[in-house]
């Protein structure tokens, strides 16, 4: 029982290492294969997991020119390592390289929108595992459960926030603060999306009230330094689970602040059955992504008191299943079909 996981950005350490520790405590022997990111290589040598490093850039022709270089790199290692059972999230090189080994693919996804990934991990994949939001149906391989990718880390029986780290920096001197998201829109499913700029306009409406945190992807300008987010990557979590307001275009960020009870306004304008339902079904998630909506929806979002969000967090919890213990459950009965 050999498991080979890709992993292509930092959110993907925190889904699969429980689902990891969990399949080695029933003898199953796992490699990991990660692209080159620091934030990555941090989080899998904090977690103790070793590594093989997938040489990719970051940028999207960067990714497609390294399709068959990429695959053939993870086939080289899977094959190397006997590997019986290939995974990942949305594995676009592990899906080919399983094909070309002859062993099964199972593959997680909660991204519809990603529909250029989906088109190649799809039809390469024996298996696909995605919560109950995704907006299209993948034929007969494809398996739905209730529950979101965060809460296979994130669920109260896996984390317990830290206060501590937030007030060793004072970040929690002025109350809870609110968190403001930037990314750099460099994944292949932000192709051509386009987004204004609201962050300075926001930050001059809400900085005499609150303490505001900016966690980003990219280097800040000068003027926006006094707000970077002072601790480690590590922390991130611990910061969403004690913040009052999360506002970005992250998808993975806003889909963990709300995880976490954290309510969300979220600003990317791309389409995703996860933000449907914490939006329709859990009322953690509210869309906006004009300047003039996303402040009006953050005073609103804001009057309600801490409790309101946390009560549906609970009810969200309650209905959903343990999601580290469906993926492991889920790469050890493909084993099992297959062997």
């Amino acid at each position: 029982m050999h498991l080979v996981i890709e992993i292509g950005h930092p959110a993907h350490v925190h889904f699969f290492k429980n689902p990891i520790r969990i399949l080695q405590k029933r003898g199953w022997r796992v490699k990991i294969v990660a692209r080159d990111k620091s934030i990555t290589s941090n989080l899998l040598l904090s977690e103790g997991f070793e590594y093989d490093s997938l040489h990719i850039g970051s940028s999207v022709f960067s990714k497609a020119y390294s399709m068959l270089p990429g695959s053939l790199a993870i086939y080289r290692i899977a094959k190397q390592f006997g590997a019986t059972v290939l995974t990942g999230i949305a594995p676009v090189y592990s899906s080919i390289a399983s094909r070309l080994l002859g062993s099964p693919c199972v593959s997680f996804s909660d991204t519809d929108s990603a529909v250029e990934q989906i088109l190649i991990y799809a039809p390469n994949s024996t298996v696909i595992h995605t919560p109950n939001s995704f907006r299209f149906q993948l034929g007969k391989k494809h398996h739905r459960y209730p529950g979101f990718h965060e809460l296979s880390y994130l669920h109260p029986k896996y984390f317990t926030p830290n206060k501590d780290v937030l007030d060793d920096v004072g970040l929690l001197d002025e109350g809870p603060p609110i968190v403001i998201r930037m990314i750099g829109w460099d994944a292949t499913h932000d192709l051509g999306v386009h987004s204004e700029s609201w962050e300075g306009e926001f930050i001059r409406e809400f900085k005499q009230d609150y303490r505001l945190v900016i966690s980003s992807e990219v280097p800040l300008p000068r003027s926006l330094k006094p707000y970077q987010n002072p601790l480690e990557p590590k922390y991130y979590h611990d910061l969403l689970a004690f913040s009052r307001l999360y506002v970005g275009p992250g998808g993975t960020s806003a889909s963990e602040a709300a995880m976490l009870g954290t309510p969300v306004i979220y600003t990317n304008p791309l389409p995703a059955g996860i933000f449907d339902e914490l939006e329709y079904k859990y009322k953690l998630v509210r869309r906006s992504n004009t300047t003039p909506g996303i402040i009006i929806t953050a005073h609103e979002m804001l009057s309600y008191p801490r409790t309101f969000y946390l009560s549906r967090r609970k009810r969200m919890i309650q209905s959903c299943v343990d999601v580290a213990q469906y993926v492991a459950d889920a790469i050890a009965d493909e084993y099992s079909r297959s062997y």
